[in-house]
């Protein structure tokens, strides 16, 4: 780290600029943020939601939410009282002495407002910024957040394929197929590249020759090889045959494999040259020289013309190929650049934003003309900004902090620690921090480990100190600075006769082959052998604390502890979940239960795979095929016996095929889960049902866990589409294409006491006493076949090459990159410790360093470990890209005890931290202690419940019942009503609308969605026809429906503070009156439907309410003082939450109005004044308004400058749908209520 870099103290570092904070692992990253966080209330008098405080995951903001509300309460407290035994809040309160009441008011106002703190993901705070500032930005307001554009990017790529491969003919098309090239292939080459044209450079080149020429070249090699085989081949024959019996060739030549060569070529030209045959290439003159013996020192290889031919053949397909190579990595070049652009368009015409959009709309509006004022925006709002995890940023997140906070002196702190960034799958960019790091007015590093015991700290620093190897991270920009144990009590791992090391190896045994000759362990042995050799340690450890001899003792957090070492306490730490796996596998075997933790989709599972052929036989029970497929797999439980048997018996094979076709019918007339519940609950022919049968697997919790957690998503979706076919395409297309987004990763199967697997991945920011690392010496770096490789060239800039170019160089360049994350990857594994590590290491495999070629291989030489115990002796000299040539020429010979000496030696540098240990390997199982029989019984409840604290709202009021836990929109309950025997006829269409909640939905529905000054009656019809079906009326309504739509809107409202009038019809009317309504005359903009509210109760009980309506002077009707004291409910404290129908502004004033579909009767004489307000009366909708206006009055308090509720409260309107008339006299309920009677309300809610 550069000279300038200062070890940071939290309690005066200057908060006036832009700092780095490196923050080595276990250093107290979380506890140094929550305290610059509590420096900025006390120094600066900030708010919470001026403190901008960004982090990368969700539960990492869950989590730092928590603990900055946790460090204010805290030092609010200790405020309070003057003194803390704790030492930050003591350190602070000595310095604000004198300011403890400013202190205290400050503490008081972020704990009260912390709902506003501003701690966000990367994305939430580029999704508010973009809300927020919507102007500024050039965002659409109701734009939705799409979370998943996976589905997007799949159509983009299918359209491609059609448009650019579905036609392709001949040579072109039979080499794509060879390739293996589908839609899905090239959709995991781009999927990681989306989004980040901004700053990813393609590499490209000029356009192949001619394919016209040489497809032709290749025809007449192939004719002319096809001639000579035909007449030479005899000839050419006998001389391979005889060069044979002279050991002349080597294994890929020689025996039964020369013979399929030529029986290849016989086949071959009995038929007209359509293809080249691979043994025209192996027995081409090249080929013939690789399959040479070069041992026969005095053979050369076989020449004949017939082996020039096919040369000539060879030479022509070469061309050919790699013609269609570079046109191939042109095609996905151009299918990058169309998905970008094809994922905007769509995304724009469906006015969506993806994760992606959100951060580059965000940098293109900082970036554009009006990014000065976008970023003074930004600034004004969040006057400091503490950005966690800062390693993983990229170019644009990067970019978007720049424009606002570089240079500017505000407190900024950048946190994070470079050798942890181990995220570059996700977009995560290492020189993107390098560069920001420069850009910092100051930078600090945190130096003391308050994690692990010394040993471990002593241990790390060594093996990663310059000493060990002058490139530790491989990257001369990120240093290694060793870091110290914090001098304090802790609990450590007691084992007696055990050494006290706390860094172990776990040497593997000497491998032999089956000669019995010492050789390497291969990478499948190896796997098994260090999977073995931890479960047998973890067992011997855990037998031991049974035996009371394995125990942490010593003090935690601040209390004494002294118990057994419990399985919750070890973690495995594997690479891949196909290695968990194995470590499961093992611990099982020795009864060690286990549960893994990861970072994989749960439809990469086999429990996926098995669900989906289920499904498919229950979506077409008829298809036997897809039947015995579903009762094939281990969900079901039949093996292939058992099904063969069933095919013999029509009787049980017919049951099977009913079974299936119920469970079809269930899924189609009841929904999903439904048939899921039925299905998991059906016994087999072994009398189990699937929960018991997946439960009886070693790993059963797990399976089942996987198997819920599916049906959950399924279910999900299946309310998102419509049809079974729909749900099933989805559900293939999500195990062909498993993603790994936050809903459909894993779930813990337990929490109970048990060894935790967990990836490296996920590791990181976690802590475990014991760790194990069994795999560290897997170097698996870059997939054989692997065609998109994304490097940084020498600038570093971030390149992509689809295999144009110097692809064999770029290969060299991301393979150092990809090791110098391994490297990174390794630093977060060994740091999780907090007592003991554990390292599995040996000889393992190492591919031969003969040939002169230094493109990447796999093996020991290319994991971390490797690079750090073993390092080549020429680091310093040899360049960069040969380097892995490098290390692996030396670990190509190396011996069991030469590698056992690398590792001596590393261990003298650690002080007595580490001890090396040969691998164990055993068959002993685990013996848990017995446990203590304890009676059960119920406890004892000992305090009052507080049972009047909840949410309530006027429904729950009303109707004297239990609230409603999720209060939805009003939309008018069936009401009682009294008809007479003989039901007059009704004058007027509405009178006969269907009843109940259901219609009065649909009313409130056709308001609700359609435009009130529109004068378009064929769309209003439209409109209403589909609101009709949606909600399954006959749509022979939408006649009467439109024209009652009609008359409500262009209805002259009355004066809310007018008398109610309207005895008898007065159609004829329709003079506007002053302060009467039209409400065709109100915009959308001046309308707000389905307002929702909550607000704050301090105590609503019945005397009270009565207390403050019955006062005389406010003069509420006498039928509604009659209604109230009928009312009766239980006392509420906590919320008052609703809906309001309509919200809208007239002339300066605000109006609340409220759709009522009650039927009171057939006349519209039943709709007189009278009758409202008997109506208002019965259902109490006068307490619904009051409710509603004072929701209201404090909104407008809050909102409107000088709110006063005389100018700018207009009202409230209750529209009795079926009985409006014209001129507003009938059917319309209007009130104006006074402001002395809300002004008591909402003291008497507030209880002021």
């Amino acid at each position: 780290m550069p000279d300038s870099v200062l070890p940071l103290d939290v309690f005066t570092v200057p908060l006036d600029r832009v700092s780095l904070i490196e923050a080595s692992a276990g250093t107290g990253k979380t506890w140094t943020i929550t305290g610059l966080y509590t420096r900025l209330i006390l120094e600066h008098g900030l708010t919470v939601d001026q403190i901008l405080v960004v982090t990368y995951t969700k539960a990492a903001t869950a989590e730092l939410r928590e603990r900055v509300r946790a460090r204010l309460v805290a030092m609010l407290r200790a405020f309070e009282q003057g003194h803390s035994a704790d030492g930050f809040c003591q350190t602070l309160i000595d310095q604000y002495t004198g300011e403890q009441d400013l202190a205290i008011r400050r503490l008081t106002r972020a704990i009260s407002s912390f709902d506003d703190a501003a701690i966000h993901t990367i994305h939430g705070f580029c999704q508010r910024v973009l809300r927020d500032a919507a102007f500024e930005s050039g965002t659409d307001f109701d734009a939705e957040l799409l979370t998943d554009e996976h589905g997007l990017l799949i159509e983009a790529v299918a359209d491609f394929w059609r448009r650019e491969v579905g036609e392709a003919t001949g040579a072109w098309a039979a080499w794509l197929a060879d390739k293996q090239q589908t839609p899905d292939s090239w959709l995991l080459d781009i999927a990681p590249h989306i989004g980040k044209q901004d700053f990813l450079s393609l590499i490209d080149m000029e356009e192949p020759a001619d394919n016209t020429t040489l497809q032709a070249q290749l025809h007449n090699a192939l004719n002319a090889a096809h001639e000579g085989w035909f007449e030479e081949g005899d000839a050419a024959k006998a001389l391979l045959l005889a060069f044979d019996e002279q050991e002349g060739f080597n294994t890929s030549h020689k025996g039964d494999k020369l013979q399929a060569l030529i029986n290849e070529l016989d086949t071959w030209v009995a038929e007209p040259p359509s293809t080249v045959p691979n043994a025209a290439l192996a027995l081409s003159d090249s080929g013939l020289y690789q399959g040479f013996n070069k041992r026969k020192k005095k053979l050369a290889p076989p020449s004949h013309p017939v082996f020039r031919l096919f040369e000539a053949v060879r030479e022509a397909h070469d061309a050919m190929r790699s013609s269609f190579e570079i046109r191939l990595a042109k095609l996905k070049n151009r299918l990058l650049a169309h998905c970008n652009a094809a994922l905007v368009q769509s995304k724009q015409t469906r006015r969506q934003l993806s994760y992606h959009d959100l951060l580059n709309k965000l940098a293109e509006a900082l970036r554009g003309d009006n990014g000065p004022h976008l970023a003074e925006h930004i600034r004004d709002t969040y006057r400091a900004a503490l950005i966690d995890e800062f390693q993983d940023t990229d170019p644009v997140q990067y970019d978007i902090f720049r424009h606002v906070y570089v240079g500017q002196a505000l407190p900024v702190f950048l946190v994070g620690d470079p050798k942890q960034a181990i995220y570059s799958f996700r977009g995560a960019d290492i020189y993107t921090y390098l560069a920001a790091r420069q850009a910092t007015d100051a930078q600090y590093t945190l130096n003391t480990n308050q994690r692990s015991l010394p040993g471990l700290v002593r241990a790390v620093n060594a093996l990663f100190s310059a000493k060990q190897n002058p490139l530790p991270f491989l990257d001369e920009g990120i240093g290694f600075q060793g870091v110290q144990a914090a001098e304090k009590s802790r609990a450590e791992l007691v084992v007696p006769g055990d050494p006290a090391t706390a860094f172990r190896f776990l040497m593997l045994p000497q491998a032999f082959s089956d000669k019995q000759a010492p050789t390497k362990w291969g990478k499948t042995d190896a796997n098994h052998q260090a999977a073995a050799s931890t479960a047998s340690e973890i067992v011997r450890l855990l037998n031991l604390a049974a035996q009371g001899q394995a125990r942490i003792a010593g003090e935690e957090q601040g209390r004494a502890v002294d118990r057994p070492l419990g399985g919750g306490d070890i973690a495995v730490l594997v690479p891949s979940h196909r290695q968990a796996s194995l470590i499961h596998e093992a611990l099982a075997a020795r009864g060690v239960p286990s549960v893994r933790q990861g970072q994989d989709s749960v439809f990469a599972t086999t429990e996926a795979r098995q669900w989906l052929c289920v499904l498919q036989a229950i979506l077409q029970p008829a298809r036997e095929p897809l039947l015995r497929a579903a009762l094939a797999t281990e969900l079901m439980g039949l093996d292939a016996a058992q099904i063969a048997a069933l095919q013999d018996q029509e009787q049980l094979w017919e049951q099977w095929l009913a079974r299936f076709a119920h469970w079809h019918r269930l899924w189609r007339e009841h929904g999903f889960m439904h048939m899921f519940r039925d299905w998991l609950d059906q016994p087999g022919p072994d009398q189990y049902n699937v929960s018991q049968r997946v439960l009886a697997f070693f790993d059963g919790e797990r399976r089942l866990t996987n198997l819920l957690h599916l049906a959950e998503l399924t279910q999900v979706e299946n309310r998102r589409r419509a049809g079974l076919d729909s749900v099933l395409a989805w559900f293939e297309q999500q195990c062909a294409q498993p993603e790994k987004s936050e809903e459909k990763l894993m779930r813990l199967e337990s929490d109970a006491d048990r060894v935790r697997i967990v990836t490296i991945h996920t590791s990181k920011g976690l802590e475990y006493p014991i760790v194990f690392c069994p795999f560290l010496w897997d170097g698996k770096l870059m997939h054989p076949n692997e065609s998109a490789i994304a490097f940084h060239d020498e600038q570093g800039r971030a390149r992509l090459n689809f295999g144009l170019g110097d692809i064999d160089q770029h290969k060299r360049m991301a393979s150092r990159e990809r090791l110098a994350e391994k490297l990174r990857l390794l630093y977060v594994a060994l740091t999780r410790a907090k007592h003991r590590c554990y390292v599995v290491w040996g000889q393992i495999d190492t591919p031969s360093a003969t040939s002169n070629d230094d493109k990447p291989s796999e093996g020991l030489h290319t994991s971390a470990l490797a690079w750090l115990l073993h390092p080549p002796t020429d680091i310093g000299k040899a360049p960069g890209p040969v380097l892995l040539a490098r290390i692996r020429e030396r670990l190509a010979g190396i011996s069991r005890e030469q590698i056992l000496l690398d590792v001596e030696r590393f261990a003298a540098r650690t002080d007595g931290a580490t001890d090396i240990l040969t691998a164990d390997i055993n068959d002993a199982r685990y013996q848990p202690a017995p446990s203590p029989a304890i009676a059960l019984q119920a406890a004892t409840l000992k305090r009052a419940l507080a049972a009047r604290w909840r949410v309530s709202s006027f429904s729950a009021i009303a109707s004297h019942g239990p609230v409603i836990a999720h209060e939805a929109p009003d939309h008018d309950a069936v009401s009682p009503v009294v008809e007479p025997l003989v039901r007059p006829v009704s004058d007027h269409p509405m009178a006969d609308f269907p009843r109940g909640a259901v219609p009065g939905t649909c009313l409130h529905a056709v308001f609700e969605h359609w435009e009130f000054t529109r004068q378009d009656d064929a769309a209003l019809a439209e409109h209403v026809s589909t609101q009709l079906t949606a909600h399954g009326i006959d749509t022979g309504w939408t006649a009467a429906v439109c024209d009652m739509v009609h008359t409500v809107l262009n209805a002259c409202l009355p004066p809310p503070d007018s008398p109610m009038q309207g005895t008898i019809p007065q159609l004829g009317l329709m003079l506007d009156t002053p302060g009467s309504i039209r409400l065709h005359t109100i915009t959308p903009n001046r309308r707000m439907a389905e307002l929702e509210f909550t607000y704050h109760l301090r105590r609503f009980d019945m005397a009270g309410l009565r207390g403050v309506l019955r006062e005389k002077s406010h003069k509420l009707p006498k039928v509604f003082i009659d209604a109230l004291n009928r009312l009766s409910f239980q006392q509420v404290e906590g919320y008052m939450k609703g809906f309001m129908d309509l919200v809208f502004e007239q002339d300066g004033r605000y109006y609340i109005l409220d759709w009522k579909s009650n039927w009171l009767g057939p006349r519209l004489a039943d709709y007189t004044a009278d009758r409202l307000l008997q109506a208002m009366a019965q259902h109490h909708y006068y307490l619904q308004y009051l409710i509603y206006t004072v929701a209201l009055h404090r909104f407008l308090g809050q909102r409107i400058a000088g709110y006063q509720y005389e100018t700018h409260f207009g009202g409230v309107y209750y529209l009795f749908l079926r009985g409006v008339t014209p001129d507003g006299r009938l059917g319309v309920f209007q009130d104006r209520p006074g402001e002395a009677l809300i002004e008591a309300l909402d003291h008497w809610m507030r209880q002021e």
